[in-house]
């Protein structure tokens, strides 16, 4: 099981389809100018990760993005039989 942890949402230009799956590599960026270094989603997934956890992200192009950080559950913490 898992629960959701919290989310971040965005209205910006969103993120093409076929880059979704690479946005949380380190260094990459559509920005044609190479002033950020790109680590953030890549440090975010990584100590998600580590931790048992995941990170999910869903955008549409001119709608925005929205990025999630899921942590697994035991049927204790939900306090399930």
């Amino acid at each position: 099981m898992q629960v959701p942890g919290g989310s971040a949402l965005d209205t910006g230009p969103g993120v093409a389809e076929a880059n979704l799956k690479k946005v949380c590599e380190h260094f990459f960026t559509t920005r044609s100018e190479r002033a950020t270094k790109a680590w953030g989603l890549s440090i975010v997934q990584r100590v998600v990760e580590e931790r048992g956890s995941r990170v999910t992200i869903d955008s549409k192009l001119g709608r925005g993005s929205e990025g999630r950080i899921v942590f697994p559950a035991t049927r204790e913490q939900l306090h399930i039989a």
